[in-house]
C-alpha cells in the first residue's frame, strides 16, 4: 500500500503566493509614499501660518513687513520648520512693496524626504500656491 498523502507546499504553490506579494507590494509602497509626502506637508504648512501670523504682528508694530525670518523670532533665515523637511523664506510680492505684501515660501530642503514635492507659498493676502 502507498502512501499518497502528502506534506507541505508545492513550488508552484509558493511561487504564486510569492506573486500575489509581489504584486500587492508593488500597489501599495508607491502608494504609502504619497500618502507619506501629503502628511509631511503638513510640517510646511503650519510653519506657513505661523509665519504670516508673526508677519501681521510685525507689521502692527513696525508698519512693514519684514523679509528676515530672525526679526520674527526665529532662529535662523531662512526658517527651518519643526520636522525640519522644508525651509521658508520671505520675498516681497509681484507688483508690490514691503508694506502691502509679502510671499513665504516653503521649500523641501534638498535630498530630504519631500525633496521633489514642489514649493508650497502662502502671501499676506491669503494667496496660496503649491499642492496646498
Amino acid at each position: 500500500m502507498i502512501n499518497t498523502s502528502s506534506r507541505g507546499f508545492t513550488l508552484v504553490e509558493i511561487m504564486v503566493v510569492v506573486a500575489i506579494i509581489g504584486i500587492l507590494a508593488a500597489v501599495a509602497i508607491p502608494s504609502y509614499r504619497d500618502y507619506v509626502v501629503r502628511s509631511n506637508r503638513a510640517d510646511a504648512k503650519d510653519k506657513l501660518s505661523e509665519i504670516a501670523y508673526e508677519q501681521e504682528r510685525f507689521a502692527n508694530r513696525n508698519r512693514r513687513y519684514t523679509l528676515d525670518m530672525t526679526e520674527l523670532g526665529f532662529s535662523a533665515d531662512p526658517a527651518p520648520t519643526g520636522q525640519g523637511l522644508y525651509t521658508v523664506d520671505a520675498a516681497v510680492c509681484a507688483n508690490a512693496s514691503i508694506q502691502t505684501c509679502v510671499v513665504m515660501t516653503a521649500t523641501p530642503v534638498a535630498g530630504g524626504g519631500q525633496a521633489g514635492d514642489g514649493n508650497l507659498t502662502l502671501n499676506t493676502r491669503g494667496q496660496k500656491t503649491g499642492k496646498w
